[in-house]
């Protein structure tokens, strides 16, 4: 089976397994300000706090045990959320909400990076696109089968949530089934001709002017490198060999890097010796940073690889608390965090302000709607997004967000189930669109930092939901939609400026 073939199956597969595995906890989601309006609210509060409060470690975590098992293990957490609505006690209800705040952390991020990883930078929009179809699918869905058992079969609780529960843990099944991608894989390349012929998987150093794809090379692929490199026996083998690869690309006609320099054929350092500068062209604002190897001496200095003593887990900590820190305060977060904010503040509306509002038996019939426009827009925002770009894609999502925040207040204190129904479909719609956006951004202004970006992008859009899903219990909804209405505005204008500031 070739790389492409392979990519598109496990996206179906991993896509799939989301829409089923979702659907229980969106339906409990949908009904929870219904259980009790207080509670209802503390309990999504509790939630999103502490899936924005463990989003912090949650990369550290997926590192080391991969994404697939961060999905699996962050998804037993939702099994036990869904269970607590069969037999409501308030103890365990709210222990639940927040142990799936810890399991949601470790779910995203594995998701994130594992979308990302499967997808080409051509196909990074409708690949999540297709996701988007089919995980948000299971809003419809799941709610579908609520409004059935509730009003056809006039169901109780606990048969309606048991069958949710049911359902749910054969998406947990499927998730065993997804590749296990290893942290060392994500950004890989096709192993090169080089490559191939020293018999090692590490990349091969880049002969053209993209210095984009120089700098990807992960520590990991430079160290095994170096090991490689270092066996007496195979050095002048290698040598030949580098010698005669250099020749092909000469007579392919492949320049640039060999007008800067030359192969530096030293002992133990075969790495291309080229300007000791390079910049990041995706990015004018980015510093210019040195890209050495280290030599056998300065290795020598260290001690030798046997004895070289590996960091410690406070150390690692320590490391990837740095790394997020960076991404949070660098000027291109700034553009970013106002779409965050946007996507936060939907999930608090949908979920707990507008449901609040309404009959229980109308709250699936709304959240169908909802997922009709979330199931349709979000294949189509995907497509649009790699056509078109991300600026007309958010052109469409701000006007149609407006277009159901003037309904939901043309409605006021009505019932009318015409214009909820408008409202619904209408945030399902600007919904899919942010989302499919948030992704696209974060391979465009992180490509390096994929754990990073997508614990940033989700600690900012969860931790605004935790904001607004506690004063939601106390405002007003005109109120909610008025400040949804004048930030959508202002998420228009910094998609606009990532657009023209960071895209090539």
């Amino acid at each position: 089976m070739n790389k492409q073939r392979k990519q598109n199956l496990q996206t179906l597969l991993f896509s799939f397994s989301f829409c089923i595995f979702f659907i229980g906890f969106f339906s409990a989601q949908a009904l929870t300000t219904k259980v009790s309006k207080k509670i209802g609210f503390f309990a999504l509060t509790l939630l999103y706090s502490t899936f924005t409060f463990f989003l912090l470690i949650s990369p550290w975590i997926c590192k080391n045990i991969g994404p697939k098992y961060s999905i699996v293990f962050g998804g037993l957490f939702y099994l036990i959320f869904v269970s607590s609505y069969i037999k409501l006690i308030t103890w365990y209800y709210l222990l639940a909400s927040a142990l799936v705040g810890f399991g949601a952390a470790l779910l995203w991020c594995g998701n994130g990076v594992y979308l990302i990883w499967i997808s080409p930078s051509e196909k990074i929009g409708k690949n999540t696109g297709i996701f988007n179809t089919f995980y948000l699918s299971s809003v419809l869905i799941g709610n579908g089968i609520t409004s059935l058992l509730y009003n056809h079969y006039n169901l109780s609780d606990e048969t309606v949530f048991t069958v949710l529960l049911l359902i749910s843990a054969v998406g947990q099944i499927i998730f065993f089934f997804l590749d296990n991608i290893k942290s060392s894989q994500q950004g890989d390349e096709e192993p090169t001709e080089t490559g191939k012929i020293l018999g090692n998987n590490h990349k091969k150093p880049s002969y053209n002017t993209n210095t984009n794809t120089n700098n990807e090379s992960s520590d990991t692929s430079r160290h095994n490198e170096e090991e490689s490199l270092l066996d007496e026996d195979n050095y002048n083998e290698n040598t030949k060999l580098i010698n005669g690869e250099k020749e092909k690309i000469k007579e392919r006609g492949v320049g640039g890097e060999e007008e800067k320099g030359e192969l530096n054929l030293n002992r133990g350092n075969l790495s291309p010796k080229k300007s000791n500068r390079t910049q990041n062209i995706a990015d004018p604002d980015s510093q210019f940073e040195e890209e050495k190897y280290p030599t056998p001496d300065e290795r020598n200095n260290k001690g030798s690889d046997p004895e070289r003593k590996e960091m410690s887990l406070l150390d690692t900590l320590k490391e990837q608390f740095r790394s997020l820190f960076k991404i949070f305060f660098s000027f291109r977060s700034l553009f970013f965090i106002p779409i965050l904010v946007l996507v936060g503040m939907i999930q608090s509306i949908v979920y707990a302000l507008l449901p609040s509002t309404l009959l229980k038996k109308n709250v699936p019939n709304c959240m169908i709607a909802f997922g009709i426009t979330n199931f349709i827009g979000s294949f189509l925002n995907g497509l649009l997004i790699d056509k078109l770009g991300i600026f007309l894609d958010n052109i469409l999502s701000t006007i149609v967000a407006t277009i159901g925040c003037i309904v939901w207040i043309s409605k006021g204190d009505s019932e009318n189930l015409i214009l909820v129904f408008t409202t619904f479909l209408c945030f399902g719609f600007s919904d899919s669109a942010n989302q499919t956006l948030a992704y696209s951004i974060i391979k465009l202004l992180y490509p390096k930092k994929l754990h990073e970006g997508v614990v940033f992008a989700k600690f900012v859009n969860n931790g605004i939901s935790a904001i607004f899903f506690f004063l939601f219990a106390y405002l007003s909804q005109a109120i909610g939609i008025y400040i949804f209405l004048g930030w959508n505005i202002l998420a228009f204008i910094s998609a606009f400026m990532i657009k023209f500031k960071y895209s090539n």
